[in-house]
């Protein structure tokens, strides 16, 4: 059963015993190095949560996968997921740690998702608004939803706060306005 406050309390974990071993940077590459591995071969994370699986054995076979592309810290932070039975949890304990790690520098993070590509100099321009308007530096996340059609919709990673300013969001507030109007 997933715990809903676990993810926070890993990160934030994580991200004090990278601090304490001064390797905050590595682990932090070592995650994303862990999120390729899992993107390429998804089985291994299945695998990972199989109860009847030793623990033993999925340890070994995370060593031998991932031997040399990430640091004793997340490695034995890893084997330590394996026995509190969390390996599925794992990219949102990655994604926990990230925002910690961003929060302790004071950077927020922030997704922004179009229809389309963003043009770089419109990226620019969004970054130094979204700079302005919260207040220090952010690490932004391009996304495509074609159920934007067009506009931008802006999510706040640290706070949860949205802004929405697509073509979707409008049509449907067009829709409720013309669903509740009187008919005379």
């Amino acid at each position: 059963m997933k715990e809903p406050n676990a993810p926070p309390r890993y990160g934030e974990a994580l991200l004090n015993v990278s601090e304490k071993e001064k390797a905050v940077e590595e682990v932090l590459e070592g995650t994303r190095a862990i999120r390729e591995v899992i993107a390429d071969q998804p089985q291994l994370l299945s695998f990972l949560n199989v109860p009847q699986i030793a623990n033993s054995k999925k340890k070994d076979v995370l060593n031998k996968v991932l031997e040399g592309q990430v640091q004793s810290v997340l490695m034995n932070f890893v084997c330590l997921l394996v026995d509190r039975r969390r390996p599925e949890s794992l990219i949102e304990i990655f994604d926990a740690f990230e925002m910690a790690w961003d929060r302790s520098r004071g950077i927020h993070p922030v997704e922004v998702q179009t229809a389309i590509e963003m043009q770089k100099r419109l990226q620019t321009k969004l970054e130094k608004k979204l700079r302005e308007m919260c207040g220090g530096d952010v690490r932004v996340t391009y996304g495509l939803d074609e159920s934007v059609i067009g506009g931008v919709v802006i999510i706040r990673g640290d706070t949860g706060t949205d802004i929405d300013g697509s073509v979707r969001r409008s049509l449907e507030k067009l829709r409720d306005a013309l669903l509740s109007a009187p008919l005379n």
